[in-house]
């Protein structure tokens, strides 16, 4: 780890010392070409001051020789009028020859002196122009001299801007090297670091568990799953210190397990999981009646479903939940075999009058015979008082299930389930009960020897009728 960010920091260090090089060298490269332009305007203001100097020098020339030239031109002026005025008495013996001879010297004298001074302005503007060609010369210097070092700074200027990104390009590489290797170290060490956190004190409590929901991604169908957050006080280390799980999954094995868990719920459909095979199914569960958590395994109330079935029908189960149905021998023997279970059914009449009673020890036996067992009443209300040989739980125990293609009953050659048009627990066919039987006009009467209807403790026919389990108390 302390060789990592020693790289580190010598990637860095070598970043700045380039930026600052690169800088120097252009600061160094600006100021030689800051001086050579000094250095040609000194001597263009040089050349300056020396043409000032010549062109001062030429006009006082010009002007002493203007004076000269004038001076002369008086001087001569005067010494001809001064001629005339001593001479001009003597003229009438001198012929105009003299006259003559005075203007051709003037003449003369104006001539000479018209070609010195043009003379000398010829020689005048000869150096004036061969100043004027030192000058554009001169300044053709400079600038080819400024175009010169303009050049070669744009060209340091571009190798070296090559070099540094060509630097920059290595130190990158070397850079990412270095990160994924730090990448690496800090990964390393933050698994170590979690691994001692795990080992640190405990600081943080659960919080309750939340309330229960049904199972979607978190587990499967039948399951459910409540929550917990570690906040009873924060941990120190974001959960870590928390022992055990948040997360706890449950499938509950029949309505009972639901009321308990999930506390009021509503009557209805329920997933469940059973105890023993990990079956995934569907019950319906009565959740009102005497404080709720029956399973509901027979539900008549209006004839739309028919109950004359074949053994498998009557095993597997039939029908809709949310209306009549048969839940299944098969399921019901795997709910009813972990333990104890009370079980309750209940009547309406054609006058809507309602019976029921409730069972002990209530249990449905292994296929294929599907025994019944049923113990002593516990309670009861609204019932006929029958036979003790005709009562439902003295007369049926011990039977196995029968149908119409799976005769099972005591009674000879003859099948119960065929006689009285069901499927029940039969021992003989003098019996009763048949609340699998078919469904007549509620109230119908049938005869003992044709008892074919959906009875439990008279010869009339009944409007509904409802059976289920729950364990006991």
């Amino acid at each position: 780890m302390a060789v990592c960010k020693a790289n580190m920091l010598f990637v860095i260090l070598t970043s700045y010392t380039v930026l600052l090089n690169r800088c120097a060298n252009t600061n160094e490269l600006l100021m030689q070409t800051f001086s050579k332009v000094l250095s040609l305007d000194n001597e263009f203001r040089k050349s300056h001051a020396s043409l000032d100097e010549r062109m001062d020098k030429l006009e006082i020339k010009l002007e002493n020789s203007l004076s000269a030239l004038q001076t002369q031109l008086a001087e001569g002026l005067e010494r001809i009028t001064e001629t005339q005025k001593n001479y001009e008495p003597k003229l009438g013996g001198i012929t105009n020859n003299f006259q003559s001879t005075i203007s051709n010297t003037v003449t003369q004298m104006m001539k000479s002196q018209y070609t010195a001074i043009n003379t000398a302005m010829k020689q005048e503007k000869v150096a004036l122009m061969s100043l004027k060609t030192e000058m554009k010369n001169h300044m053709k210097k400079i600038d080819d001299e400024f175009q010169n070092a303009q050049s070669s700074l744009d060209e340091r200027l571009a190798n070296q801007t090559n070099a540094m990104d060509n630097k920059l390009e290595r130190h990158s590489k070397i850079y990412k090297s270095s990160s994924d290797s730090i990448m690496s170290d800090l990964r390393s060490l933050t698994s170590r670091v979690s691994s001692i956190e795990n080992m640190l004190p405990v600081d943080g409590q659960w919080a309750n568990w939340m309330g229960w929901t049904k199972c979607d991604t978190r587990c499967k169908t039948g399951q459910w799953y409540r929550l917990r957050e570690c906040n009873n006080p924060a941990p120190l280390y974001g959960g870590a210190s928390c022992p055990g799980e948040d997360l706890e999954i449950r499938a509950f094995a029949d309505c009972s397990e639901i009321r308990q868990n999930l506390g009021s719920v509503p009557s209805g459909v329920y997933h469940i999981t059973t105890w023993k095979t990990n079956q995934h199914a569907k019950v319906f569960c009565d959740m009102d009646t005497d404080q709720g958590g029956w399973t509901v395994f027979q539900h008549r109330v209006d004839g739309s479903v028919d109950f004359y079935r074949n053994f498998s029908s009557y095993e597997n189960g039939f029908g809709s939940l949310q209306g009549e149905f048969w839940l299944g021998l098969k399921l019901m023997h795997e709910m009813t075999s972990r333990t104890a279970h009370d079980l309750r059914i209940d009547i309406t009449r054609a006058n809507d009058s309602t019976a029921y009673i409730v069972y002990a020890d209530f249990s449905v036996g292994a296929g294929s015979n599907y025994t019944l067992h049923v113990g002593d009443a516990l309670s009861e209300r609204g019932l006929a008082v029958l036979p003790n040989g005709l009562q439902f739980n003295t007369y049926a125990n011990g039977s196995a299930f029968t149908t119409f293609d799976h005769d099972n009953d005591r009674w000879g050659s003859n099948n119960c389930a065929v006689y009285h048009h069901g499927a029940w627990w039969y021992r003989a066919c003098t019996y009763r009960a048949n609340l699998n039987g078919l469904y007549y006009t509620p109230g119908t009467y049938v005869s003992i020897r044709n008892h074919t209807a959906m009875t439990f403790d008279s010869n009339e026919s009944l409007k509904t009728s409802r059976m289920m389990f729950r364990p006991s108390v």
